[in-house]
């Protein structure tokens, strides 16, 4: 008789701790989808959730004049069919198109959004710029004939710093919104040329792209 009492209050303690640790995990569920239901309310009245990629589809061209400041450039936009060639850049403007990535996990992206509050990170992209060339319809010395790639006679601009074609393509830098082409050397003589630019990439749905800019006389 003894022996039952025993094994039945063992058997009462055994349900009482099992009931204590299904309580406890009831709590910390309910728990975890509060949060999680408090967090997606907080990214929906900042408007989220945001793109985190972009991917680009058109490219324009138009001249620009430009100034530097120690090491910087800055751009100004210009109305005209004359400029000098000291101050002619060509400014490289894409279309892009937002989307969303695949995330690594829920988590990372619950506590991203979270965290940002009302700032969102802008978004990036994963593509690849693999070359860009410039032509001419009109001769920029005995080594540039007319039809002839001039890519090297400029510096590509990108967030105001200044690199060779080559430096900028052989760091395999991922697309970006604006590029600037800043021209190094004046041609020969002073004539009037027309400027074709080609832009290749690594993209998810454009290779390449290819803009026509009206003539310009440059002296």
């Amino acid at each position: 008789m003894n022996a039952e009492i025993l094994d039945l209050t063992i058997l009462v303690e055994e349900i009482t701790t099992m009931k204590r640790k299904l309580s406890l995990v009831a709590i910390f569920y309910i728990s975890l989808t509060l949060f999680i239901a408090v967090a997606c309310e907080s990214v929906d009245d900042c408007g989220g959730p945001y793109p985190n990629r972009y991917k680009v589809e058109s490219m324009f061209a138009v001249f620009s004049s430009y100034s530097i400041n120690g090491d910087r450039y800055s751009f100004q936009p210009v109305d005209t069919d004359t400029m000098s060639a000291d101050e002619l850049a060509l400014s490289l403007y894409f279309g892009t198109t937002t989307y969303f990535a695949e995330r690594s996990s829920v988590w990372s992206g619950l506590f991203v959004n979270t965290a940002m509050a009302c700032t969102p990170v802008p978004p990036t992209s994963e593509e690849v710029v693999t070359g860009i060339s410039v032509y001419s319809d009109n001769d920029f010395g005995s080594e540039f004939p007319a039809g002839s790639d001039i890519s090297a006679l400029f510096d590509v601009v990108v967030d105001g710093f200044a690199y060779s074609v080559d430096e900028f393509i052989g760091s395999e830098p991922n697309a970006v919104q604006t590029i600037r082409l800043v021209l190094k050397i004046q041609p020969e003589n002073e004539s009037l040329h027309q400027f074709d630019v080609i832009y290749q990439q690594d993209g998810l749905d454009v290779s390449e792209l290819a803009f026509e800019l009206s003539p310009i006389h440059i002296d």
